[in-house]
């Protein structure tokens, strides 16, 4: 078996002494350099890893990705991208290999990892796929396309899909400026108005710079449209807090966060979140309710794991919920769950 690890750099040059560690263990390691200003291209040749300067389209991180996979050698079985502020578990190569082998079918494969992004969340992603019929789209939050060129879902009967337990760590730089992702977002846009990953994505950037009032009507206008169900009930749980940011909790829409949950019910975010909005409204039966009903969900799903939801939050909602109504046992019971799992 024949790993290829891919990958496109720009300035990179603080993270390839770590990034060329953490892919020792491939085959074949390719990288496009896409323009460096600093010492990349000089690194990344001094450590004798492949590297080109072939041009790609600027701004269009898939055209990118695409010359970089392409690069592979054509005897590659299983081609890997890893971005150079991403690292790789120990033994990577080992569980590649067992689940590579212990495939059902001869048909193209691609394997769903598990996404560590800063410690914030955890998700599934794909990163992990044949050498041929695979490729990215997309200028911005670039999407793997199999073979019929569709998005990889349950359904996708031309790929072998197959979980494979191994953790990405990804340590993005947050000191960045973001601004130039949101410029991105809004040619993607441009280009392809009707495009609901583009309009998520945009509410979701809008949010993290706390332009609440901005991100609503992108939200208002993802909820509407035939996006996959996690990324509409995820729009319906920003919108709810969108409002909460600016209104008092009585003037807040409940029905965002009950459209979350009732959405995508398998997620602790979603009643997380109702949790919190119950919370600020003082009513501490539904609150309490909803933390049991996140609490009794034990495993992770592939969308977005955050940290909060598996930490000691819900626990302590819960414990200051059941002292208010006067159930002090299940009180004490909570602020010693919560207790522990902060531990």
């Amino acid at each position: 078996m024949k790993i290829g690890v891919y990958a496109s750099a720009r300035n990179e040059a603080v993270n390839v002494a770590d990034w060329c560690a953490t892919v020792a263990d491939a085959d074949v390691v390719v990288v496009n350099d896409n323009g460096s200003t600093d010492d990349t291209f000089a690194m990344l040749t001094a450590a004798e890893v492949n590297v080109s300067q072939v041009p790609t389209v600027a701004g269009v991180f898939s055209d990118a990705l695409n010359v970089a996979l392409g690069r592979l050698p054509d005897d590659v079985d299983i081609a890997f991208r890893v971005d150079f502020d991403e690292r790789l578990p120990p033994g990577w190569r080992d569980a590649l290999e067992a689940a590579y082998v212990s495939r059902e079918t001869s048909r193209p494969v691609c394997f769903w990892v598990w996404f560590d992004q800063n410690g914030e969340c955890v998700y599934r992603h794909t990163r992990i796929h044949s050498r041929h019929g695979f490729s990215w789209v997309w200028p911005v939050h670039e999407e793997l396309v199999g073979p019929s060129g569709g998005r990889l879902t349950a359904k996708s009967e031309d790929v072998e899909q197959i979980p494979l337990d191994i953790t990405i760590d990804h340590r993005q730089d947050l000191s960045k400026d973001r601004t130039g992702v949101l410029g991105e977002l809004l040619a993607a846009h441009a280009a392809d108005p009707g495009n609901p990953r583009f309009m998520f994505y945009l509410a979701r950037e809008y949010c993290t710079f706390g332009q609440w009032g901005t991100a609503i009507p992108w939200l208002r206008k993802h909820v509407r449209t035939n996006d996959d169900v996690w990324q509409r009930a995820e729009s319906w749980r920003m919108l709810g807090d969108c409002y909460s940011a600016d209104l008092h909790p009585r003037d807040v829409p409940a029905g965002t966060y009950l459209r979350a949950v009732t959405m995508t019910p398998q997620r602790r975010e979603c009643w997380l979140s109702l949790a919190e909005y119950y919370d600020r409204l003082g009513d501490h039966k539904m609150c309490l309710k909803a933390c049991e009903e996140a609490l009794a969900i034990t495993d992770r799903h592939g969308y977005f794991n955050s940290s909060e939801s598996w930490g000691p939050r819900l626990y302590e909602l819960a414990a200051l919920a059941a002292k208010a109504i006067g159930n002090l046992d299940d009180a004490k019971r909570y602020d010693r769950q919560a207790r522990k799992v902060a531990a």
